[in-house]
């Protein structure tokens, strides 16, 4: 969303924090990057604290994403039940922050928080201020913003890679009819791939045109149709003319079907996705949300040997969001499924390497900003 929301509480960070990652985080360690004199909100990330202790690589990897980032302050925001099992193994990202920007610790334990003294985070132990009440973070600036956008908090990061289940009567149906569709592309394999493309088409269009209403369900689409989508994701040129649509429509490029789906048009929307060449334009959130709908009632129109296709085209559509936590769920639920998968791999490789989507450097957009007390 391109909103700015202008907050001074810090309840209004925390209030969208979970938000930004997809769920409310437990045994965490969150940092924020806070750009320019204006402290404008850049990336967010977070690692568990289990993690931080097993791997001293993996502060100093957090603290040149957030220096890429630009970050003049970074904010460390601990989620824990109590303090003394985590001290240590924040430090070093206490530490690998503090070489580039002014660091804060913030220490968020059920409904209360509390910062650390900055002027003491060398010392042996943090020397804590007074505890403050959380609140209910609901009735913040910021989560009315997000709500009215249409965001929601996942209930844990795992249900962040759900797709629906369909009916057990409704699903043995739906896959031996994707295994009919599957069967009948080696008779006229061209012909297959247009009714294909045709039919993701003309499914998305109809996702979009309900933008801002009910979103599309499974019930209004035949349940054929929603088994020839996911089973036509196992091909790869219908999966990557499927992503072109996908990104076009939340890039507001019109006639993609006219232009074809050349290795040229792909690679270029590739590019857009991962690069932000061409274009400053962020994707579309809501339109976005509407075609990824889409993807996952079409995977889950699959059997579940088949859905590391739909999974991973998810998790791209994820990453390119921005919403990484999401994008790491669907990309393990694909390698799950088949762990030498392409696509998967490339986008957990992005993930792995703390990679941006292109439009975040291209635009540098900003969708809130927190000054810090």
């Amino acid at each position: 969303m391109n909103n700015i929301v202008r907050v001074s509480d810090p309840r209004e960070l925390l209030a969208f924090i979970p938000y930004q990652i997809g769920y409310h985080p437990s045994d965490s360690a969150v940092v924020v990057s806070l750009r320019g004199h204006r402290h404008r909100l850049g990336v967010i990330a977070r690692a568990d604290l289990s993690d931080l202790r097993a791997d001293g690589r993996l502060a100093q990897a957090l603290g040149d994403f957030l220096q890429r980032d630009g970050a003049v302050m970074s904010i460390v925001v601990v989620y824990s039940e109590s303090r003394g099992t985590w001290e240590n193994a924040v430090r070093p990202l206490v530490a690998a922050c503090g070489r580039f920007s002014e660091v804060q610790v913030w220490w968020v334990c059920r409904d209360r928080f509390s910062r650390a003294d900055p002027e003491a985070l060398d010392r042996s132990q943090f020397e804590w201020g007074t505890d403050r009440a959380v609140g209910d973070l609901s009735t913040t600036q910021v989560s009315a913003t997000m709500v009215a956008h249409g965001a929601v908090i996942g209930e844990s990061r795992q249900a962040l890679g759900d797709v629906p289940e369909l009916r057990p009567e409704e699903s043995q149906r739906v896959w031996r009819a994707g295994d009919r569709w599957a069967v009948a592309r080696r008779s006229h394999p061209e012909r297959w791939t247009a009714e294909s493309l045709d039919l993701w088409d003309g499914v998305l269009d109809a996702a979009v045109a309900r933008f801002g209403d009910v979103p599309l369900a499974f019930a209004d689409i035949p349940p054929v149709t929603w088994a020839k989508l996911g089973t036509s994701l196992r091909d790869v040129g219908v999966r990557d003319g499927v992503i072109l649509r996908c990104a076009a429509r939340a890039l507001g490029i019109p006639n993609v079907a006219e232009s074809g789906d050349s290795p040229g048009d792909i690679a270029s929307v590739m590019r857009t996705i991962v690069t932000g060449a061409g274009t400053p334009c962020v994707p579309d959130p809501g339109i976005l949300e509407s075609v990824c709908g889409v993807m996952r009632i079409a995977t889950s129109a699959t059997r579940r040997k088949h859905r590391c296709d739909g999974l991973a085209v998810l998790g791209l559509l994820a990453w390119w969001e921005g919403s990484g936590a999401r994008a790491r769920e669907y990309c393990n639920r694909a390698l799950a499924v088949r762990p030498g998968h392409g696509l998967a791999h490339l986008v957990a490789e992005l993930l792995d390497r703390g990679i941006a989507p292109g439009w975040v450097d291209a635009t540098r957009t900003e969708h809130a900003r927190f000054a810090a007390e």
